[in-house]
């Protein structure tokens, strides 16, 4: 069995992490194998929580062992979305326990970006 240890990540991280983003490793032993950038929001009805924004595991450790999920436990998502196209995010997700609430409570996520926060800011001045 191997062993693995799910941590915040630190600065000296940040250059695996890059690396992680940018291609896999080609056959390289490394020590960082995943990641997950999250954030703190807040919930009108449950206080203080926690986004997940990316969760990333190589393609070679998927599925042999329990990376992905002890990073989704260790940090505690109690909300995340993620693209209706990411058939395996979402298999992780509903093994998990995780409720689709866009189906079940009819909710739907809305952006404002570019240009339009732009126009805001700029009215906000005025």
């Amino acid at each position: 069995a191997m062993s693995y240890v799910v941590r915040p990540w630190a600065l000296r991280d940040l250059k695996d992490v890059m690396r992680l983003i940018r291609v896999s490793s080609g056959g390289k032993r490394h020590t960082i194998v995943g990641y997950q950038f999250h954030y703190f929001r807040y919930c009108t009805w449950t206080g203080r929580i926690i986004f997940g924004e990316d969760l990333y595991v190589m393609p070679e450790f998927r599925g042999r062992g329990p990376f992905g999920s002890s990073v989704l436990i260790y940090v505690l998502l109690r909300r995340f979305m993620s693209a209706n196209w990411n058939h395996p995010a979402t298999a992780l997700y509903e093994k998990l326990g995780a409720v689709d609430v866009t189906a079940r409570d009819n909710w739907v996520i809305w952006h404002i970006e570019g240009q339009a926060v732009q126009e805001m800011a700029q009215q906000a001045t005025q």
